[in-house]
């Protein structure tokens, strides 16, 4: 229970920065119509951004989602020790954000290569040397890191491919990052459930 009355604490903290730090107010003169909307959808490249988000999220969330099995099972992390270095995930989702945020607007291409590039070895990293407390502890936060980064330049390069349908762009964006949070855990519970354990998630 202390777990989730630190994360409703720090929701609170972060609704009260939202509102002071971003700038309020748009002009309703400049809201595109429904069909401006949907005729934005009609981008092959907006799809295939569409992919890459789910592809991109689903490849952090599936390690994320067995991390603490892989952790006692295979790394051999005491249960005591869990929620920090689960935390350390966070710490490093957090920096990702931060640093992604700085420069996914101004050179998304770039983030999102060296974000899924870096995610891509230490996912690699972590299944071979998941029995390496030590290692396995720093990859933790580097995956956080990596996993993260990649988010705002998603996010920026959708808006970019149809700038007027912020929305129904955003919307969909959303719900491709949500169907990578669905369906990555299940691929991953099934290799599980074949025998492949739990390093082969990372």
């Amino acid at each position: 229970r202390a777990a989730f009355w630190a994360v409703a604490a720090a929701t609170a903290v972060s609704a009260v920065c939202t509102l002071l730090a971003v700038p309020g107010g748009r002009d309703e003169s400049e809201r595109p119509s429904v069909g401006a909307e949907l005729r934005a959808m009609a981008r092959p490249q907006l799809w295939l951004s569409y992919a890459v988000t789910a592809f991109a999220f689903g490849a952090v969330i599936v390690t994320f989602s067995y991390l603490a099995a892989l952790l006692t099972e295979v790394t051999g992390v005491p249960e005591g020790w869990v929620p920090a270095v689960l935390a350390l995930f966070g710490v490093g989702g957090m920096a990702g954000i931060v640093i992604g945020g700085r420069t996914g607007q101004t050179r998304p291409l770039g983030t999102l290569g060296a974000g899924l590039g870096a995610l891509a070895v230490f996912s690699a990293l972590l299944a071979l040397t998941a029995h390496v407390t030590a290692v396995v502890i720093t990859l933790v936060f580097l995956l956080g890191l990596a996993g993260y980064v990649t988010n705002p330049a998603l996010q920026s390069r959708v808006f970019a491919l149809a700038p007027g349908a912020p929305t129904l762009v955003g919307a969909t964006n959303t719900a491709a990052f949500n169907v990578g949070n669905t369906v990555a855990p299940l691929l991953g519970g099934l290799a599980i459930d074949a025998g492949h354990g739990y390093a082969s998630v990372a």
